[in-house]
């Protein structure tokens, strides 16, 4: 659940949790409805046993793997052709889900932590039945179940607060000092998380078009992403490189596999960050260069070679829907060119 949280923006356009639904270029004349999913994502709402860690681990391929499809649109929203392909991530060291913390200081004061709760538990669970003893049998067991639960579901939520607790509990133990060691630990914890995005995330990606005017296949293209964070404290900075080759089959008479290829260089950067976690980012700006050239099929007039400046935004409307605004400009012609995108990404956990 907590990957949801550290991931940015842009990195959940690259390589999705679970789910994403998309509509993209709602300012353009180029719309279309997208869906993403990884594909554990799917085996595990088939096979729930797949959520144990020891059967978790091992589908390394389910988690890093993708496909998509996409139902294109022209400006009046009518369906204009469908985009089906994958995503494969080659190299992903960004997967919090499988970070082990074992022999860690992260994990010696979780350790102590739920020791020392656990010391608690135990001496208000003997003081129940004690002779003499206000709680009744029955109220025994609720009690200490309520307690428990309450303990659970801060844990779950990545967080501890004894001041929520009931009070017949916290005499037993001086919080303070568990207090301190959660904290502790929640911030070693947070540290390890944030080195996780300074590791390197480098993507696959092929992707199909087939026109519904002339029902065959009208584009075909295979893109390749790498995302590494740039500061070894930071959690702000990540580079983006990005490079693609499209072939398409023009409705235009005597232009046929027209190729096009372009490369684009940026720094994506989290300039808002959640106040109580800093991993979590809220808003984001991404600055990149673009190259674009088309060696074959131009049309008349149309250059062979393009550069452009371009920025992309995105903010956190909630947490699971960005909304992204990506501006383009050509640094020759001075055209300026503006696409607006609507993300939701779904969680596969109810609880979530």
């Amino acid at each position: 659940r907590t990957l949801n949280d550290i991931k940015s923006g842009n990195w959940q356009d690259v390589l999705t949790n679970f789910f994403q639904i998309g509509l993209s270029d709602l300012s353009g004349t180029k719309r279309s409805l997208e869906f993403k999913a990884n594909l554990f994502a799917l085996k595990a709402k088939a096979d729930s046993t797949l959520l144990v860690d020891t059967n978790y681990v091992k589908q390394s391929f389910a988690r890093n793997f993708q496909f998509n499809f996409a139902l294109k649109l022209d400006s009046q929203y009518r369906f204009s052709g469908l985009k089906a392909g994958f995503t494969l991530a080659l190299i992903n060291k960004r997967d919090s889900s499988v970070l082990n913390l074992v022999k860690t200081p992260a994990d010696a004061y979780f350790v102590l932590f739920m020791d020392s709760l656990q010391f608690v538990f135990n001496r208000f669970n003997r003081s129940l039945r004690k002779p003499g003893n206000l709680f009744k049998s029955e109220e025994d067991s609720l009690l200490f179940l309520k307690t428990k639960n309450i303990v659970d579901a801060l844990l779950e939520a990545g967080l501890f607060d004894s001041k929520l607790l009931p009070k017949e509990f916290l005499k037993f133990a001086n919080f303070q000092i568990i207090d301190k060691n959660f904290r502790v630990f929640d911030s070693l914890f947070n540290a390890e998380l944030r080195k996780l995005r300074q590791r390197p995330l480098l993507t696959l990606s092929a992707n199909g078009t087939f026109s519904d005017q002339r029902g065959l296949f009208s584009e075909g293209k295979a893109e390749i992403i790498y995302l590494q964070g740039l500061t070894k404290k930071g959690r702000n900075l990540e580079m983006d490189l990005r490079a693609n080759i499209s072939i398409v089959d023009t409705v235009i008479k005597g232009i046929k596999n027209r190729v096009e290829f372009s490369a684009s260089g940026g720094c994506n950067w989290s300039i808002v960050t959640a106040s109580k976690n800093v991993n979590k980012s809220l808003v984001e700006f991404k600055p990149h260069f673009e190259f674009t050239s088309i060696p074959r099929g131009r049309f008349p007039g149309e250059e062979k070679n393009k550069f452009s400046a371009n920025a992309e935004f995105r903010i956190r409307a909630t947490d699971n829907v960005w909304i992204p605004l990506t501006l383009k400009y050509d640094l020759k012609n001075n055209n300026f060119l503006g696409f607006l995108k609507v993300a939701l990404n779904m969680n596969a956990f109810k609880k979530s």
